[in-house]
């Protein structure tokens, strides 16, 4: 996903120089380049910004749902009857007990 602003930036600075390419010095031609390499540092930079603020709202997405389920879970124990949550208590049952 790439700005729009920024391809149009590119588009602009290959045009140039393409129209520019047999009339400048070598100078010219690595001052144009690092205007080109610039532009794209920037495009990366945003898409780098743009992939963190949505990995910042899934990451805040899964906690949500995370916590959710918690509590749902949380919610269908306490509405359990107490023998089918089990006991640690084994020998209170007399089926369970080794006599």
């Amino acid at each position: 996903m790439i700005p729009l602003q920024a391809v149009y930036t590119l588009v602009s600075l290959y045009k140039q120089y393409a129209n520019l390419l047999g009339k400048m010095n070598s100078e010219e031609v690595d001052a144009v380049w690092q205007v080109v390499i610039g532009a794209r540092v920037d495009l990366v930079k945003s898409q780098v910004q743009e992939v963190r603020q949505l990995s910042q709202k899934a990451e805040t997405k899964l906690a949500e749902a995370q916590t959710e389920e918690l509590i749902k879970a949380q919610g269908e124990e306490s509405s359990l009857p107490q023998g089918i949550l089990g006991s640690t208590e084994g020998a209170d049952d007399p089926y369970l007990r080794e006599d």
